[in-house]
C-alpha cells in the first residue's frame, strides 16, 4: 500500500456519508466545533452528486460563515437554473427532494444576507459569482426580480486569503492534511 493510500485510510477525521447515509447529528456537531476555514473547505470540495446537500445547508446557517463560502455554495448550486424553473411556474413542492433541498439552501443564503449574516469575506470564491450577478442584475433591470434577493456586497471582491484548513476534504471525508499526518506517523 502506498503512503498516500495509507493516508486516505488512516487520516480520516469525519466521513460525511459513512455507510452511504448522511448522519446529521454527528456531522453538524463536528462542523459546529470547527470554524469558517473548515466550512470553506467543505464548500470547495463537496460532491454535489452524492446523497444529499444537508452538510451545506448546515454551514450556511452558521453565524460566522464567510461570504466567500456562501457565495461559492450559491454559485455552485446553479441558481439561474432554479430561478428559471421557479419563474416558469414550477413549484418547489413538485420538484424532486434534492432540488427542493438546493432551493432551501438558496433561500437560506438569501435570508442570511437579509438578516446581516456573511459580513466577513476572507477566502476566495470557488466559483466566481459574477455570472450569477450578470444574470441577476439583468433580470432586475428588466423588471423581473429574482426569488433570491442579494445585496451588492454579495458580489464584491473578497480578501482571498490563503486557505489553510485544519482538515482537507477528499471524497466526502475530512482528513488530516497529508504532510501533518506524515509527520505524526513518523
Amino acid at each position: 500500500m502506498s503512503q498516500r493510500e495509507q493516508w486516505r485510510n488512516d487520516a480520516v477525521v469525519l466521513d460525511l456519508f459513512e455507510g452511504g447515509h448522511w448522519n446529521p447529528e454527528n456531522t453538524i456537531s463536528w462542523l459546529c466545533r470547527q470554524g469558517p476555514c473548515v466550512w470553506h473547505e467543505l464548500a470547495r470540495g463537496f460532491n454535489w452528486g452524492n446523497s444529499g446537500v444537508g452538510p451545506l445547508r448546515a454551514i450556511v446557517e452558521f453565524p460566522d460563515c464567510d461570504r466567500a463560502t456562501v457565495m461559492s455554495i450559491f454559485a455552485l448550486a446553479g441558481p439561474d437554473y432554479y430561478e428559471d424553473e421557479l419563474a416558469g411556474g414550477k413549484k418547489p413542492e413538485v420538484m424532486g427532494e434534492s432540488d427542493r433541498m438546493v432551493v432551501a439552501i438558496l433561500d437560506a443564503i438569501s435570508d442570511g444576507f437579509a438578516s446581516g449574516k456573511y459580513m466577513s469575506a476572507r477566502y476566495r470564491c470557488v466559483e466566481k459569482p459574477e455570472a450569477w450577478g450578470d444574470y441577476y442584475f439583468k433580470r432586475q433591470s428588466e423588471g423581473r426580480p429574482c426569488r433570491w434577493q442579494l445585496p451588492r456586497r454579495a458580489f464584491e471582491p473578497t480578501e482571498e486569503l490563503q486557505h489553510e484548513p485544519a482538515y482537507v476534504l477528499q471524497h466526502d471525508r475530512f482528513l488530516i492534511p497529508f504532510e501533518r499526518w506524515r509527520q505524526q506517523a513518523a
